[in-house]
This record gives C-alpha cells, structure tokens and sequence, in this order.
C-alpha cells in the first residue's frame, strides 16, 4: 500500500474521533455538610472511558494574609478508574452497612433531608 506524502500520511493513519476535553464532566453531584462540600463528577478520558473523581472541598478561616479573616478552601481528590470502581462500591457500600448497623440510634435519612 503506497501511503501519501507524509503529512496526509498521518491524518489517513488516525481516525476521526469526537474528542472530549479532560475536564468536562458528564455527570456531577453536589453534597453540602456543614463547612464541608462534597462533589461526584463523572468525566471522559480522551480513549473514551470514564472515571469518578470525588472531591472534599472544605472551608477553612483565614487569617494567613495579614491577619485577613476570610474564608479559605482546601480540596483532597480521589480519582476511580473502571478497574476499581466495582471494588471501591462494594467496600463502601460494606462499611455504610456496617455503621449503620453500629449506630442504630441515629437517623441517617432525617440528617440528609436537613442538609438538602
């Protein structure tokens, strides 16, 4: 097979495919607790898979620029890929069972419904 010159070379190796930025979401979730937000995004890597990234944003006092008391935010990460994402639910969905079991005098639902 005779291949063009090499810059059409390329383009005629490659594919066409829709292309997703890395940081647009295809589903997001918000979660508010106190000073505490939490966020479930899904998103596209660029082969077409997806993968979870759960963040903690929570707010702290300032007080570090000059004695400023505005608020100030830290935010931990976590990122699931499809390889861990079956094991990630059944550990998480084990240990939910498992506190709520150990704490049957308190009433998670009612608590949700507050924060919402």
């Amino acid at each position: 097979m005779a291949f063009p010159p090499f810059q059409s070379r390329i383009t005629y190796l490659i594919k066409p495919k829709v292309m997703v930025t890395r940081n647009e979401n295809v589903h997001s979730e918000k979660i508010r607790a106190g000073s505490r937000t939490y966020f479930i995004d899904l998103r596209q890597m660029s082969n077409g898979d997806y993968y979870l990234i759960i963040t903690e944003k929570r707010r702290r006092r300032g007080g570090q620029e000059g004695g400023s008391m505005e608020n100030d935010y830290s935010k931990t990460k976590v990122f699931l890929y499809p390889e861990v994402v079956r094991a990630f639910k059944k550990s998480l969905t084990s240990t939910i069972d498992r506190m709520e079991s150990l704490m049957p005098h308190f009433n998670f639902d009612q608590r949700q419904e507050e924060e919402e």
